[in-house]
C-alpha cells in the first residue's frame, strides 16, 4: 500500500459563527445536514468541493475545501458574503480567543506531557475496549488529584496582563522551584468580557475553582 499526501492539491477555509450556515446556503449548490465532525462532498459553483462541520472556536463552524487552483476566487467570494451578512474575516488571536472563552485546547495544552486525565478528558477513554495507551492511562500516577490540572483562568482586576509559560503559585507564597504550582499555556484579551483569559495547569486544578492564586512570569 503507498500513500501520498495531497494536502497542497486543496484551499481550506473556516466559516464559523452564528451567520455559518447562512453563508453557506448562499455558497453552495445544496448544504447537506452533517453531524459534529461529519463530512460530505459539494458543490461550489459547479466545482467538487468537501465540506467539513468542525469548528476550532467553539462557534457553529465548517471548513470548505476546493482543489487549490480556485482558492482564491473561493476566499474572495467568501469574504463578500461575509461581508454581506455583517461578518467578516478572522485571524488567529481572534480564533485564540474564542477557544480559550470555549475551553478548547491547542499545541499549548496539548504537548506530549499531559494526559487525559490531567486536561479533564477521561471520560473519552474506553471502559469496553482496549485502545493505545490504556494501560498507561491507568497508572496510579496518571490520574492522581494532584497532579497539575486544567483550568481557566482570570486576572482579579479585570484587564490586568496573564502572560503564557508564566508560573502559579499559592496566594502568598514565596516563588521557589519547591512551590511552584503550575503554569500558563495560553492567553488572550475577550473584547466580550471585557477581561484577559488563559488556560493553564494548576495543581489540583478542578478542586481550586474561585480560589486566588499568583502569577510569577
Amino acid at each position: 500500500v503507498a500513500f501520498a499526501s495531497v494536502t497542497e492539491h486543496w484551499a481550506q477555509f473556516a466559516i464559523a459563527g452564528p451567520e455559518a450556515q447562512a453563508l453557506l446556503a448562499l455558497l453552495l449548490d445544496e448544504v447537506p445536514a452533517l453531524p459534529f465532525m461529519g463530512c460530505a462532498p459539494v458543490s461550489v459553483a459547479g466545482v467538487a468541493g468537501r465540506l467539513f462541520r468542525i469548528s476550532f472556536s467553539g462557534e457553529t463552524g465548517y471548513e470548505l475545501a476546493v482543489p487549490a487552483r480556485w482558492g482564491d476566487a473561493l476566499w474572495r467570494q467568501l469574504v463578500a458574503l461575509a461581508e454581506g451578512l455583517g461578518g467578516g474575516p478572522y485571524g488567529m488571536e481572534a480564533l485564540n480567543v474564542l477557544r480559550i472563552e470555549k475551553g478548547f485546547l491547542t499545541h499549548a495544552e496539548l504537548h506530549g506531557r499531559t494526559t487525559a486525565f490531567d486536561l479533564g478528558l477521561q471520560r473519552m477513554l474506553s471502559e469496553r475496549k482496549d485502545f493505545i495507551g490504556r494501560a498507561a492511562a491507568q497508572r496510579e500516577g496518571w490520574t492522581d488529584p494532584a497532579r497539575e490540572r486544567l483550568v481557566g483562568l482570570r486576572p482579579v482586576t479585570p484587564g490586568a496582563a496573564i502572560l503564557p509559560g508564566a508560573h502559579l503559585f499559592d496566594e502568598g507564597a514565596r516563588a521557589t522551584r519547591e512551590t511552584d504550582r503550575g503554569y500558563v499555556t495560553s492567553a488572550g484579551f475577550s473584547p466580550t468580557l471585557g477581561t484577559t483569559l488563559a488556560l493553564g495547569f494548576l495543581q489540583h486544578g478542578p478542586e481550586r475553582l474561585g480560589e486566588r492564586v499568583a502569577m510569577v512570569d
